[in-house]
């Protein structure tokens, strides 16, 4: 009992002596984490940072004096925040910002779980070939693309666009149905049981389009749908040319990321009974949610941020949109608004940022989980 009291009563002095570390520790410590970690927040936060301040100031009596602490605002005021709406078609902007980063990314994210997994799990001649293929589309520069793709926007009419795009669709999509809806269950389909009508619904469409972009084709543009003759200055454009290079890179990260769920999940549930679709929707889709929300996030934000194409193919200043607007309206010449220009740069920054930061932690799963086998 005694040797049990002095062990118990010794007990706090020994943790004590254990818990006590050397200042090399400490200072180690600093070196290694903290410090870097200060760095780290400076660079991702001094942006954003900079551009309250700047938004915050007087334009004449702080943005422009040099003697003025920069980094600080000595006077704050909404003054830029009230010019960016009174002056400006910012709320439209936004608007339009908003719609064409959403369709764009709720297409492109169809499309490429749908591609991705046909390339993962579809066993086919050629599907390492077609992964390779739409990667190294997604590495083809837009700066290569805005020029033939104006061409088709400006010269092409809406009906042939139209009729182009969904014979093309029907093409590429008839040929992906009779690789999951398997020969047996093809009972009653006709001529569309084969490989033939694919390719000559892809012919046609080439065809269709390829003479739109002729004279003759061009007398089509007598005919408005919308009050639009063609796709140029038109949300439309945007939200048709941008999946060109969202869904090649949609379709590589999915693709990945559905090779590292076991089949043995979908084995399981095609043995009892569910079709390929079924399994797909209800077994690996579920379970690829991190990667999904992944090409969300870089879909998302591409599109948001995209200016190229934006700047090419809308004219009117209502349909443009935050990253064309602010530059074209609040640049002019060599006059530049700081105040204005950095608020609206702070609030078309703010919806990415809220975005990535609500799944930061989904999006590096889903980066990574492809990344190694086993």
């Amino acid at each position: 009992m005694a040797v049990t009291t002095a062990a118990r009563a010794g007990a706090p002095a020994v943790a004590l002596r254990r818990n006590r570390r050397p200042l090399n520790y400490y200072l180690w410590r600093a070196v290694s984490l903290w410090i870097p970690l200060v760095f780290f927040l400076v660079f991702t936060l001094g942006p954003f940072w900079y551009m309250l301040v700047i938004s915050l100031k007087d334009q004449q009596l702080e943005v422009n004096d040099p003697a003025v602490f920069p980094f600080w605002p000595f006077h704050p005021n909404l003054n830029q925040f009230e010019d960016l709406f009174a002056r400006t078609q910012f709320p439209r902007w936004a608007l339009n910002t908003t719609v064409v980063a959403s369709i764009s990314t709720l297409v492109s994210l169809t499309f490429g779980t749908l591609a991705g997994y046909a390339l993962a799990r579809l066993r086919f001649r050629g599907a390492s070939l077609l992964g390779i293929i739409s990667f190294v589309t997604y590495l083809v520069p837009q700066t290569l693309l805005f020029i033939p793709l104006n061409i088709v926007i400006t010269r092409l009419p809406v009906p042939l666009f139209l009729v182009t795009v969904v014979f093309s669709t029907v093409a590429v999509g008839l040929p992906l149905l009779l690789l999951v809806v398997p020969p047996e269950k093809r009972i009653g389909w006709g001529p569309l049981a084969g490989w033939l009508p694919g390719i000559l619904l892809f012919g046609i469409g080439v065809a269709l389009g390829l003479w739109g972009l002729t004279a003759k084709g061009a007398a089509l543009s007598e005919i408005e749908l919308g009050g639009a003759t063609n796709l140029s200055n038109t949300l439309w454009a945007l939200i048709l040319t941008y999946p060109t290079f969202l869904v090649p890179f949609c379709t590589w990260l999915l693709t990945g990321y559905f090779q590292s769920i076991p089949r043995e999940l979908e084995e399981s549930a095609l043995i009892d009974g569910a079709s390929r679709m079924q399994a797909m929707l209800r077994i690996v889709v579920p379970l690829a949610i991190p990667g999904i929300l992944s090409a969300f996030i870089f879909a998302f934000t591409l599109s948001w941020n995209e200016y190229i194409y934006a700047l090419v193919f809308l004219t009117s200043t209502g349909n443009r949109t935050i990253p064309v607007g602010v530059v074209n309206e609040l640049i002019r010449g060599d006059v530049y608004f700081w105040g204005t220009l950095m608020a609206g740069a702070l609030l078309g920054s703010i919806s990415v940022a809220v975005v990535y930061s609500l799944f930061v932690e989904n999006y590096v799963s889903g980066l990574t989980a492809g990344a190694v086998k086993g």
